[in-house]
């Protein structure tokens, strides 16, 4: 049997942009786009007097684009030309405090199974690493796919 690392083995420095609850979302969109110039993750962390109550990332933000009718159980896709913009400018000025999801967190000694299955489950691309309550580091779909292709497809196939 295989020895399987652990999130710790395949975990990256926590290289995300930060922005305050009060931050709004055409600030957020900002963050975003230094974020990707900078090569750092595009999921922003929500900090308040240093401690992380939330984090986005790029799909939460089309998320909040889209229009309440088109969720649910009963959803109508009905668009038109401008839509875009005009949901752009419907949000643009709220807050990511309303908007913001929970921290989606893991342990350092956490399976890379268990992190694939939050992946997929909790539609993220990042998850934040704890120990004893502080973050120190984040796994992303990059480190877990790059841990498959490098490591897991070589044993496998030969």
């Amino acid at each position: 049997m295989i020895s399987e690392k652990r999130v710790r083995d395949i975990m990256g420095p926590s290289l995300l942009v930060e922005v305050s609850p009060e931050t709004s979302v055409k600030e957020l969109v900002a963050a975003f786009m230094q974020a990707i110039r900078e090569g750092k993750d595009p999921t922003v962390l929500i900090k308040e007097r240093n401690n992380v109550v939330g984090m986005l990332n790029r799909n939460d933000l089309l998320d909040i684009l889209d229009p309440p009718y088109t969720k649910g159980d009963i959803k109508m896709e009905i668009f038109w030309e401008g839509l875009f913009t005009d949901q752009w400018r419907a949000v643009a000025e709220r807050k990511v405090k309303d908007l913001m999801r929970s921290p989606v967190v893991v342990d350092p000694d956490d399976t890379l199974m268990k992190v694939s299955h939050i992946f997929n489950d909790r539609k993220v691309s990042t998850v934040l690493v704890v120990d004893q309550g502080q973050l120190v580091g984040t796994v992303s779909v990059d480190n877990l796919f790059n841990e498959l292709v490098n490591d897991r497809f070589e044993a496998v196939t030969q």
